[in-house]
């Protein structure tokens, strides 16, 4: 393996060659200095590379060059490898996917499980920004707990959100078709377990508020009984509720069919059927209390449906 030409040293302190018995240079063609005792206690597979190394061609009346070995990872990823090898180095990886993803599989490539633990724990940090491309990367480095989680935090988004992160291909390349097709499935069981259970919403343990029970001296008010089953035991439950409840809960399992949980948008909807409803005696109350029911509502249904997600099984491979 001839050398042609400078080489740029890599960042500090891989950058001396005076402190180093080695060169690693990377696919970008940065030379990082190290010390093969360091490398070769890191990992059997950099002590079998320095066997194999190719000294620098020794220039007329310069001193001999350190020995080297090319690299398939560049500058940036082999610069946090060696960051999380040196001794005396704090380094924190950044929560870059496509960054921790290289480091990942560099870590399997040269046997490092320190470097393949502090990878892992930054993708787990990416799970709720991040979700589609960490689900990949973590089907595809068997991080099953880190997959789950991922698949669960798709929810938040919608499809033409999720599906959006074109800079995310190279990930989602890397995953079969298979653990991308069993996530559009949970993602559809997510869905539907959403839909289901939002018809207890109006059963036993509903919130109670405004929109139950018929309201004295209102003309206005019209009501309709509702027997519904316990969620536990065979005994039914009957309450009334207003009709405009009942038409707002009808339309939000419909669109909960297809569309995915938004607790503002929900919230939004719930005051704008609260406001164009005939109930005088509604209209009568303050606003704050009013407020304060809906906002008990929307955060008791938003439980509702992680609880519910929560319990929605995700097929994946078997790792190991």
């Amino acid at each position: 393996m001839a050398s042609h030409g400078k080489h740029t040293p890599g960042p500090s302190p891989f950058d001396i060659a005076s402190r180093a018995d080695f060169i690693i240079r990377s696919s970008d063609d940065i030379n990082f200095h190290v010390y093969k005792l360091i490398m070769s206690i890191s990992s059997p597979i950099f002590s079998d590379m320095f066997e194999v190394a190719n000294p620098e061609p020794v220039r007329l009346g310069s001193p001999p060059e350190l020995p080297f070995v090319c690299v398939a990872e560049n500058s940036k990823t082999l610069d946090a490898i060696l960051r999380f090898l040196y001794p005396n180095i704090s380094y924190v990886l950044p929560q870059d996917v496509s960054l921790i993803r290289a480091v990942l599989e560099a870590a399997r490539k040269y046997e490092l499980s320190t470097v393949r633990s502090a990878a892992v724990e930054a993708l787990a940090k990416c799970v709720g920004t991040k979700p589609l491309p960490v689900y990949a990367i973590a089907c595809q480095y068997g991080i099953e707990d880190i997959a789950r989680a991922a698949a669960m935090a798709t929810t938040q988004f919608s499809p033409d959100v999720l599906w959006a992160e074109s800079e995310y291909d190279d990930e989602l390349e890397r995953i079969s078709a298979r653990m991308l097709r069993r996530l559009v499935r949970y993602r559809q069981d997510c869905l539907n377990a959403a839909s289901e259970g939002s018809q207890q919403w109006t059963g036993p343990d509903i919130v109670k508020g405004i929109w139950c029970g018929a309201h004295k001296n209102c003309r206005a008010c019209s009501t309709t009984a509702l027997t519904l089953p316990r969620p536990t035991g065979s005994r039914t439950y009957t309450n009334r509720y207003h009709d405009w409840w009942i038409n707002y809960m009808s339309g939000l399992r419909e669109k909960l069919k297809t569309e995915w949980w938004d607790e503002d948008r929900v919230r939004a909807d719930l005051i704008s059927a609260m406001v164009e409803s005939e109930c005088g005696y509604m209209k009568s109350l303050h606003f704050t209390i009013c407020m304060r029911q809906v906002e008990d509502m929307v955060r008791s249904m938003s439980q509702d449906i992680r609880n519910r997600q929560a319990n929605v099984s995700l097929a994946l491979d078997s790792f190991t």
